[in-house]
C-alpha cells in the first residue's frame, strides 16, 4: 500500500514497482509526533532526513530580535534531507502544528537508496525541483501581490500540494493556522492577515473557523489569486 510520499513521487519520473516497494519499506517505521514537537532544529547536526506521512508542520527561522519568518509549510508527502547531499547543520527549524506521523531515515539508508536506484534518485531530484518552483512562486507572491491576493495564493498552493497526494479534494484544509501564523508566512501583521481573511469571506471565496480553511469557490479563488501551479 502506497503512502503520501510515494503518491507524491509517482507524479514525477516513472518509478518501477521495485522502486516503489523500496520507498515504502524505507518509510515503514513511523513515529507518532505530538503537536508542538520539533522535527528539526536550526543549527543542529544532520544525521538523516524525515518524511511527513500525515499531519502538518512548518519551517521557520528566528531573527535576533525574536521575530519569526515561516519559510515553508510541510504537508503529507513532504520531506527534508533526502537528496544525498549531507549538509552539516539544519538551516531552519521544523515544528509539528498538528499531531503527525513521520518516518526518520538515516544518511546511510538514503545513500543506499540513491546508489541502488537511478529511478529513486531522479524522483527525489524531481521533488526538489518542484519544491524550488513553489519557493520561487512564493517569493514572487510575497513580494508583489496585495495582501488579500497573497493570502488567496497561499491557500491555493496548500490545496494544490494536498491534492497531489490525494487529499484536499473538498477544497478544505483542516489545519490550525492562527492569524499570526499566516502573517509570519506572508510577511505581514496579524491585523492585516485578519483583514485579508475578512475580505475574502465577504466576497465569497473563503470560510475559516480557526481549524479549517474552506475554499467556497476554488476556481474563483484561483482566478483571484492569479494562481498557476508549477509545471512539475
Amino acid at each position: 500500500m502506497t503512502n503520501a510520499f510515494v503518491r507524491k513521487l509517482l507524479r514525477g519520473p516513472e518509478l518501477s514497482a521495485d522502486d516503489q516497494q523500496c520507498l515504502i519499506e524505507a518509510t515503514s517505521r513511523t513515529e507518532a509526533i505530538a503537536s508542538g514537537t520539533l522535527l528539526m532544529r536550526e543549527g543542529d547536526l544532520h544525521d538523516g532526513g524525515y518524511v511527513l506521512l500525515s499531519g502538518f508542520a512548518y519551517c521557520f527561522k528566528l531573527l535576533t530580535n525574536g521575530d519569526r519568518q515561516i519559510v515553508a509549510c510541510r504537508v503529507p508527502g513532504d520531506a527534508d534531507g533526502l537528496y544525498g547531499i549531507h549538509t552539516e547543520c539544519a538551516d531552519y527549524t521544523v515544528v509539528a502544528i498538528t499531531s503527525c506521523h513521520a518516518a526518520f531515515i538515516s544518511n546511510g539508508a538514503i545513500d543506499h537508496l540513491l546508489a541502488r536506484s537511478p529511478g529513486i534518485a531522479r524522483a527525489l531530484w524531481w521533488s526538489l525541483l518542484r519544491e524550488k518552483s513553489f519557493l520561487c512562486a512564493s517569493l514572487t507572491n510575497i513580494g508583489q501581490r496585495p495582501v488579500p491576493q497573497r493570502l488567496a495564493y497561499l491557500i491555493c498552493e496548500l490545496l494544490s500540494r494536498l491534492q497531489t497526494v490525494g487529499l484536499g479534494k473538498t477544497g478544505s484544509i483542516e489545519i490550525p493556522l492562527t492569524h499570526q501564523d499566516l502573517a509570519d508566512m506572508l510577511g505581514i501583521s496579524s491585523v492585516h492577515a485578519c483583514r485579508a481573511f475578512k475580505q475574502l469571506r465577504q466576497i465569497g471565496l473563503l470560510s475559516y473557523d480557526g481549524n479549517q480553511i474552506m475554499a467556497t469557490d476554488l476556481e474563483q479563488l484561483r482566478n483571484f489569486a492569479d494562481f498557476d501551479p508549477p509545471p512539475y
